[in-house]
């Protein structure tokens, strides 16, 4: 029989196929099977598949199978076939058939057996005329567990301000401890509840990379100048410093420096460089100056001997890079310029040829997002899917009323969502409205009110249920509300409740797959319907059927032990009654 070694768990199905296998030259002319096993244990659940390649070796049925109810009554699988014609008896290898089991208990010692069985009236055996080929019978060995609860996890975070690290934290969940997570795609391995995940060191945006160089290196007015970039940034975050490319002929002191364009009387930071020879320089502001997105700003740097570099009609287009864009110039002293000078110490405003001097700026952005996609147990129980987006949002250190830390929506049960948030900090907060739209832009709808602490400085939790909902993607914010009436918009976050609105047969993750670790199969039905979910290798030989029979409407998740499988490419195939999908498999 193969497999040899079966792991599965309580009300788990498994497959195995009873195989002729011919240890020595030598052909048959009949075989006749009893199959042994605990009714206690396991039960038929279809009548077993004869193998094509049994009806072409053997072509008449000797001994056909009993109903389903009787095999599982009497604990044995009876089946047998021969060939009347005197020429083309099988001399080589074939299968059999193929029966599926489901377990019904954890059996004492976890372990229950298949085995032929070898005595009369019930005797297994293989005749070429009067003479019994038997020689080798061998069963396998069922290994069965408890049944699996897919284990749940709720990550957060540890606070921040001003664009600084912080922690990722399994705040909560249910199962056997420690757990594997992945999160934005990324697997953390042996996570115990209230341990840190990993430790998030926001990075560093700028316009350009450490490869781009101007082409005049050493340009010198014979008057000190302030040269600098326009830029945008397309979300809110901090600006930490100023980098610039010093030529090698370059001396004196530069200072760097960042302005609100609308507002250029006084800078938002300065800092003096230190500067090395010659390439890019960098220097950091004493605290990093938070910008809102779509505003501009001007990052300059000021030279005392005149010195600067430059690459003419540069800005003859718009530089984007992550976050950032420094627009386009129109070659003139309007607010359309780009690539900036100013003879003397002051916002440079005047632009020549539309040349860059490659001033470039240092930004972190405020906002990041985490994806939960998956938790696996201890006991090697899994759950994928959508499960938690994790929304961190850095502030300025003590410069907001309310600091909110995080703002999650985790779906439940098909039906409903909980939208959790946390703040570190909060002054005269009246409360938060939870908004919730259908598109995350327009139609936004307030479905609830919560009170918020007044005037706090530690961590406080919120959450709130959003219940009896239909299947579909739903989108929240808050509207943070201050007593004296003003209010702020949080980010949006997002959660997808199940739908059903056709068949599909998801790829199997992680792939490629192999060793300890398990990989899942995900499908849905859009209806209760018959299902076969079957694993073959590259020849189309029948592996393993990984699920059978009667499934409800909805998403189902599979999980499957890939680490007896040898290194290579197999498919898997989901089968209804109407609806038929393939997909490749590789392990590694």
């Amino acid at each position: 029989m193969t497999p040899s070694t079966v792991t599965t768990t309580e009300n788990g199905t498994f497959s195995i196929t009873v195989n002729a296998d011919f240890v020595a030259a030598g052909t048959i002319n009949a075989l006749e099977t009893y199959i042994n096993f605990n009714p206690l244990d396991l039960e038929v659940i279809s009548t077993p598949v004869v193998a094509p390649e049994a009806v072409t070796a053997l072509p008449q049925v000797q001994l056909d199978f009993v109903d389903i109810a009787t095999m599982n009554t009497n604990g044995r699988i009876a089946y047998g076939r021969n060939i009347s014609s005197p020429t083309g008896h099988p001399s080589a290898d074939f299968p059999f058939f193929t029966v599926t089991f489901r377990a019904l208990r954890v059996p004492p010692g976890g372990v229950t057996t298949l085995s032929f069985n070898t005595t009369l009236p019930f005797q297994t055996f293989a005749l070429e005329g009067p003479t019994n080929q038997t020689n080798l019978l061998l069963g396998s060995t069922v290994n069965i567990g408890a049944a699996c609860t897919p284990p749940t996890a709720t990550i957060s975070n540890t606070a921040t301000c001003n664009g600084q690290s912080f922690n990722l934290v399994l705040q909560s969940a249910t199962g056997t401890a420690p757990f594997d997570l992945v999160i934005n795609g990324n697997t953390y391995n042996n996570v115990n509840i209230g341990g840190v995940i990993t430790t998030i060191a926001p990075p560093n945006e700028n316009l350009w990379t450490p490869a781009d160089a101007p082409s005049d290196l050493d340009l010198n007015d014979a008057s000190d100048i302030e040269v600098g970039t326009k830029f945008t940034a397309s979300v809110n975050g901090f600006v930490r410093g100023v980098r610039f490319y010093k030529g090698p002929s370059s001396s004196g002191t530069f200072t760097g420096k960042l302005y609100d364009f609308n507002n250029p009387a006084t800078p938002l930071a300065n800092a003096n460089f230190v500067t090395s020879p010659s390439g890019w320089q960098q220097v950091l502001f004493s605290s990093p100056v938070a910008i809102t997105a779509g505003t501009t700003y001007v990052v300059s740097v000021y030279s005392s001997t005149g010195d600067y570099s430059s690459s003419d009609g540069y800005f003859n287009v718009p530089l984007v890079s992550g976050s950032l864009t420094a627009p386009a110039g129109d070659n003139g002293t309007t607010s359309s310029s780009n690539g900036l000078y100013l003879y003397g110490s002051g916002m440079p405003i005047n632009s020549y040829n539309n040349s860059s001097y490659f001033v470039d700026v240092v930004f972190t952005p405020a906002s990041f997002t985490y994806n939960l996609t998956s938790v696996t147990g201890d006991d090697g129980c899994i759950n994928t899917g959508a499960l938690q987006t994790l929304s961190v949002t850095s502030p300025a250190c003590s410069t907001l009323p309310v600091t909110l830390l995080s703002l999650s929506a985790t779906p439940q049960d098909n039906s409903k969502v909980i939208v959790k948030w946390s703040t570190s900090s909060e002054i005269n907060n009246k409360g938060f409205e939870v908004q919730r739209s259908l598109d995350g832009r327009n139609n936004w709808q307030t479905i609830a009110f919560v009170q918020g602490a007044g005037d706090s400085y530690s961590v406080k939790n919120y959450s709130y249920t959003d219940g009896n909902l239909v299947a579909r993607r739903y989108f929240y914010q808050l509207k943070q509300v201050d007593i004296d009436g003003r209010y702020k918009y949080s980010m949006v976050v997002s959660a997808n409740l199940s739908t059903r609105d056709g068949y599909s047969l998801e790829q199997n993750f992680p792939n490629p797959t192999g060793g300890s670790q398990y990989t899942t199969i995900r499908f849905t039905l859009p209806r209760r319907t018959n299902v076969t979910l079957s694993l073959y290798d590259l020849s189309g030989r029948l592996i393993q059927t990984l699920a059978t029979g009667n499934r409800d409407a909805g998403t189902h998740a599979i999980p499957f032990d890939p680490s007896k499988l040898s290194t290579g490419l197999y498919y898997y195939k989901l089968q209804t009654e109407d609806f038929t999908d393939t997909k490749k498999m590789t392990v590694r």
